[in-house]
């Protein structure tokens, strides 16, 4: 195993997909847009004043101030912008000048949050422990804003967050037939947004010394670092959010020059060459700025691959380029792992950008957690399934796990392996949904009187089928009971169906068994799924329930799994999505991941245990386990980015 730069390098042969949120170079972080231009001479800014602001490199000094290395610490990239003002003597008649930019409209109503990290050198002469304003947001006839350093801790870089509220000082009443947010004046014009200025602010009045002691440079310096406006997102009302820094357009550009943005678009990219990047327009984002699982939208947060159309560097679908053996590898810490569904991992064909929701049409490739155990589920072109899940329950909540999910649908045996942090886990594979069995039904006298209690003399028909992901089993056989006394109930008892995540029972009142189309009484929770057969289930019926619409099956909604499948389905028709599935008219509850799915890793072969040791090993370096957090953000290709 080869190193790189003192850790491991990340199994590439045969990777044909892997995102890392941690590395830049996958994910440059939130979607947004910098409203404030690039400026790189003093001619560049909207407002010029008494300082001299030059702008500082990594690894070039034209303006002989110093490259970045020797004036702070820290590094900088290629993409940072940073600027520099100089104390001296031509500056002391009017030290409250600054540069900055003007005419920066702000619409009415939004909400902007202003970033920059400061530095003062420790030469500077202002010595007092109070905060002194350098940036300031200001507008006209409006307080301004100003940006904070705390001067007692000269020498360290300083992060400066303002939230910006542009609102009408006086609003005045619309006459009839005019629209719009507002307007101000005699002339009745509409007012939708207010100009603001942005300035760099290193305001004085400080003692300074003249002469040769100024020009000695005993003045010290301030470094703006990354100055960046931008518009905040409704989830983010009331409070300041920062993206990472998008360099702005070039100055003094022409109006119709857009702004920098980084866009949803293929805005998690594929490191693995083969071109496979997710948009991250139904994604959620936390405050570190990467993208949060959630509950948002109809069916959770989401990145996906193919279902948005004309996006430039999105494939149009997920073919791996093998229907035997593929393995799929992630890092995730979850918030929600319970009886829920937590989906890593889906593909599928499509309809109307959403996924089928037809069975017999689905060829999906699902990887999910239920029951804080790992599931995994590959239909083949029949959309008959080959599928698994780990046998105990073996992921925690807030907690950082490595899963893997090997599958090779051409061994006879231990066609799918399971692995949670590099550790083989048992596993039990599905077959088709069967109902519970061993129903027994038996009336009792209840402890309390009930004004809807069965009849004396009626006779209960029950059935009950068993439910998962795939759909509703067929029913039970009939069983009946005879009410003999009055203020009755009934006990139903039943061993259970371990694959069953849910169970449907269904009742009817009649002498000769049958059941219309409203006769589901209830649908139970599993309290043993993935448990063992031998499990005893029990419900109460004391005739309080409202029946509502459903009727039993004489079969399965679904005859979809198999072990003796070969295969597995991998057409260029398939789309995918990590988080969560939208499908049409999907109405089973949670089907969301909630929390952080940090990196996805797929590979055309079956990975063995060394292979998967291999990479838990190098996936680790980007995060404290022990105190489930990630350490390694990376800029440029090293452990978070795989090592190539």
């Amino acid at each position: 195993m080869a190193a790189y730069n003192g850790t491991r390098r990340k199994l590439t042969d045969s990777l044909v997909l892997y995102t890392n949120e941690l590395s830049k170079k996958s994910f440059a972080g939130e979607p947004s847009t910098n409203l404030i231009e690039t400026a790189d001479v003093d001619s560049d800014f909207d407002m010029l004043g008494g300082y001299d602001f030059f702008r500082i490199y990594k690894d070039k000094d034209p303006n002989q101030q110093g490259m970045f290395k020797s004036l702070a610490p820290g590094n900088i990239t290629d993409n940072d912008v940073v600027y520099k003002v100089s104390y001296s003597d031509s500056i002391f008649a009017n030290p409250a000048l600054g540069q900055g930019w003007s005419n920066i409209p702000l619409n009415i109503g939004s909400e902007y949050t202003l970033s920059v990290d400061v530095f003062i050198s420790e030469s500077h002469v202002h010595t007092g422990i109070d905060k002194t304003g350098v940036v300031r947001v200001s507008a006209n006839n409006y307080p301004s804003i100003w940006g904070l350093y705390d001067y007692s801790k000269k020498g360290t870089w300083q992060s400066i967050q303002l939230l910006i509220k542009p609102t009408l000082l006086k609003e005045t009443p619309m006459s009839s037939g005019n629209t719009g947010i507002g307007y101000t004046g005699s002339t009745g014009t509409i007012q939708s947004y207010i100009n603001y200025r942005v300035k760099m602010h290193p305001k004085g009045n400080y003692p300074f010394q003249s002469g040769n002691d100024a020009k000695a440079g005993k003045h010290g310096y301030i470094l703006f670092k990354n100055l960046q406006l931008e518009k905040n997102k409704k989830a983010y009302s009331g409070s300041t959010h920062k993206t990472n820094f998008i360099a702005g357009r070039p100055a003094q550009s022409a109006s119709s020059v857009a702004h920098s943005s980084r866009s949803s678009a293929s805005g998690l990219k594929d490191l693995s060459n083969n071109n496979n990047s997710f948009n991250l327009g139904s994604v959620a984002f936390g405050d570190d700025n990467t993208p949060v699982y959630s509950n948002k939208g109809a069916f959770g947060a989401f990145v996906d691959l193919g279902l948005k159309q004309g996006e430039t560097g999105a494939s149009s679908s997920l073919s791996l380029g093998s229907t035997t053996k593929k393995t799929y590898d992630f890092w995730v810490n979850l918030t929600s792992v319970g009886n829920e569904y937590s989906t890593l991992f889906y593909s599928d064909v499509t309809e109307n950008s959403k996924f089928v929701s037809d069975a017999d049409v689905s060829k999906k490739q699902h990887i999910y957690i239920f029951n804080n155990r790992v599931f995994c589920d590959f239909y083949n072109a029949n959309s008959l399934s080959t599928s698994a899940f780990t046998k105990e329950a073996v992921i925690l909540n807030n907690t950082i796990h490595n899963i893997s999910v090997v599958i090779d649908s051409s061994s006879a045996t231990n066609k799918i392996r399971i692995y949670v942090d590099s550790k083989e886990k048992t596993i039990e594979r599905l077959s088709d949904l069967k109902p519970p069995s061993n129903l027994i039904v038996k009336s009792f006298q209840a402890t309390t009187t009930s004004s809807k209690a069965f009849k004396s003399g009626s006779t209960v028909n029950y059935k009950i089928a068993s439910f998962n992901e795939t759909g509703e089993s067929r029913s039970t056989s009939l069983k009946k009971v005879l009410i003999r006394n009055v203020n009755s109930a009934v006990s139903l008892n039943w061993s259970n169906a371990v694959d069953a995540t849910s169970f449907k029972i269904y009742r009817s009142i009649n002498a000769l068994g049958r059941f219309d189309n409203v006769s589901l009484l209830t649908e139970m929770s599993n309290p043993f799924f993935g448990g063992k057969s031998s499990d005893s289930i029990s419900f109460v019926d004391d005739n309080s329930s409202i029946l509502s619409s459903g009727a039993p099956k004489d079969a399965n909604d679904y005859e979809k799994y198999s072990l003796k499948n070969t295969n597995f389905y991998d057409g260029t028709d398939l789309k995918a999505t990590i988080g969560s599935y939208p499908i049409n008219n999907y109405t089973s509850g949670k089907n969301y991941a909630e929390g952080k799915i940090y990196k996805v890793s797929v590979y055309k072969k079956a990975l063995n245990k060394n292979q998967i040791l291999h990479n838990y090993l190098q996936g680790a370096e980007d995060f404290d386990t022990t105190n489930n957090a990630a350490i390694n953000v990376s800029t440029s290709a090293s452990s978070s980015s795989g090592g190539y």
